[in-house]
């Protein structure tokens, strides 16, 4: 690139371009995108009633609840969503006492290839293949394949309707950025289904309007949890202009960065555990000897 040209980008690009950008340090995506999560409990919070305060719940269970730039929180029982960008990964959450942690993987057009994660393995310890007969699968295995969930991973751009704080009051949210990380079983093929209608008619997601909503779902314990209610809106027909084109080369743009996050973990716990070995393998020698 030339000295003018040099000249004429931004100073965060400047600092890319000349390979300064590591030197702030911190871990994955440097572009931090609002998380979009559906909350399953409701908010409780202190409200003034004829004189008196009383504890209540004052944001209702199974709202979409949008992580805002500044650290706070908005919550809306739908949404007007238009997504960008899809991509897939498996995530495992491991309870520790020492170091409860998210293991992710690769993110990828697809699940079909192993996905190398961020503890030097693939596909967070969950074998490739099918597996033919399950009945032989040692129970220690079962448990670590259940563990790991499919996720499917939405870029998109938000429009919250009714959204109201954390303490239940109204409140004005722009339409907004969003990565959702949609990992619940039925969840995934609600979307799954949603998508694949759509490409039944020739067309991608980016072209429509969708609709978010909840659906409640009961457990045998008597306790709810949530799902999105999808519904499409086939006679909107979005035009793809220069903001969607942003949108979308923004979304692939997070990912690359994602994944060479994912890349360098890999390559560090690979080169610990292969450290690890050696080092046995030394006091092997020593204890011979």
């Amino acid at each position: 690139m030339s000295e003018v040209a040099l000249n004429q980008v931004s100073q965060e690009e400047l600092m890319r371009l000349t390979g300064m950008a590591n030197e702030l340090g911190g871990g994955g995506s440097k572009n931090k995108l609002p998380r979009l999560r559906l909350w399953h409990t409701p908010l409780m919070g202190v409200v003034d009633v004829a004189g008196k305060k009383k504890k209540m719940e004052v944001v209702e269970a199974g709202q979409y609840r949008l992580e805002q730039e500044n650290g706070t929180f908005a919550y809306a029982p739908e949404a007007n969503v238009r997504f960008y960008m899809q991509s897939f990964m498996y995530k495992r959450y491991i309870s520790d006492p020492a170091n409860s942690r998210y293991v992710k993987t690769l993110m990828h057009d697809d699940l079909n290839s192993d996905l190398k994660d961020t503890d030097g393995g693939f596909n967070c310890g969950k074998p490739a293949g099918f597996i033919e007969d399950w009945n032989s699968v040692p129970d220690k295995m079962k448990d670590l394949i259940k563990s790991v969930k499919r996720v499917r991973v939405l870029f998109g751009e938000i429009n919250m309707i009714n959204p109201v704080d954390e303490k239940g009051e109204s409140i004005d949210v722009p339409s907004t950025p969003f990565i959702w990380e949609v990992d619940n079983r039925e969840a995934f093929k609600t979307f799954g289904d949603s998508f694949k209608e759509i490409a039944k008619r020739g067309r991608s997601f980016i072209q429509f309007g969708i609709n978010v909503s909840t659906l409640e779902r009961e457990m045998n314990n008597g306790q709810s949890y949530f799902v999105p209610k999808v519904d499409v809106d086939f006679s909107s027909d979005l035009a793809i202009n220069d903001h969607v084109l942003t949108m979308h080369r923004n979304s692939s743009e997070w990912i690359t960065q994602y994944n060479d996050y994912i890349n360098s973990e890999f390559t560090a716990k690979a080169v610990e555990t292969l450290n690890s070995a050696d080092e046995s393998l030394v006091n092997e020698f020593i204890d011979v000897e």
